[in-house]
């Protein structure tokens, strides 16, 4: 999509609406767009901590938002939740503008190695790296060893909330990296496709329960939870209506195995849930009687 160049309007003119296109507009998407498929483009991403809106909004538009949400002083808890980090592992307390500092340099470093591997993706087209990268990040976190300046300090390590933004971003990758493996699996390999729509599913659901969280707290939000919701949905219908499913049950009746002792996964998980809840009011139980 390309869209003539043009002149900077002064602020009285951006503040009534003007009526004229913006500067040349280059989309990068991880899936591809069919020509005469619509594209949406959103000016801001409001599943970003309002340091970072406000900051965009003013290099790219020259706008200064006053709505209630970036008014909000202290910040609010959604902003607190966007960029929300742990710090899991520290053998001595130093600091707190140290441990801030340390903080602010995981995250830059999270953000930068999250842009390259996505970058690598659409360049080289490889799908399980991509996924194996991202995964391998979010869960082994990031080491303040591998940041400048950490020389004669001990082994931080941290790592990002479900609800941080690049959390959010990594998942939506995720979601449609794992979607795009699924497609690609080829005719007698039903188990690693159903296995790729599972994993889509369970980031799709990860996304539409963590922006409704935040939706709870921001009505802005609501778009996004709509959407993700959305995705889920698709994603649960897409995993029922495998082909899996028949192979399991041909399997079934090719090994002749009794009734009795055939339980879908479906179930399984069912009893697994509530073996699990039972095991937790039994502990809670004991730990009123204690109390």
């Amino acid at each position: 999509m390309q869209i003539k160049e043009f002149t900077a309007p002064a602020s009285c003119e951006l503040a009534e609406g003007y009526g004229n296109y913006g500067p040349r507009v280059v989309i990068r998407s991880i899936k591809a767009i069919q020509r005469g498929e619509e594209a949406t483009i959103t000016y801001i991403d409001l599943l970003q901590p309002t340091a970072l809106r406000q900051s965009e909004l003013l290099l790219k538009f020259q706008f200064i938002c006053g709505c209630r949400r970036c008014r909000t002083m202290p910040q609010a808890y959604v902003d607190y939740g966007l960029q929300e980090t742990f710090l899991t592992y520290c053998h001595e307390n130093y600091p707190k503008s140290l441990t801030n500092y340390y903080r602010e340099s995981a995250v830059a470093r999270f953000r930068d190695v999250f842009d390259s591997t996505i970058m690598e993706y659409m360049e080289v087209g490889d799908p399980v790296s991509c996924c194996e990268k991202i995964e391998g990040l979010l869960s082994q976190g990031m080491l303040n060893q591998h940041l400048e300046g950490s020389r004669g300090v001990s082994c931080m390590d941290f790592r990002l909330s479900p609800l941080h933004h690049l959390s959010l971003n990594a998942c939506t990758t995720l979601y449609s990296t794992y979607k795009i493996r699924a497609s690609q699996s080829f005719d007698g390999k039903q188990i690693h496709s159903f296995d790729m729509s599972r994993m889509s599913a369970a980031y799709s659901l990860l996304l539409a329960g963590a922006t409704q969280h935040l939706f709870l707290y921001e009505p802005s939000c609501i778009t996004s939870a709509a959407t993700f919701w959305i995705n889920a949905g698709e994603s649960l219908l897409c995993l029922v209506r495998s082909s899996f499913w028949n192979l399991c049950a041909n399997c079934v009746l090719e090994n002749h195995l009794p009734i009795s002792n055939l339980n879908c996964p479906r179930c399984l998980l069912m009893e697994k849930f509530e073996l699990d809840f039972s095991s937790i009011q039994t502990r809670k139980r004991e730990f009123d009687a204690m109390s």
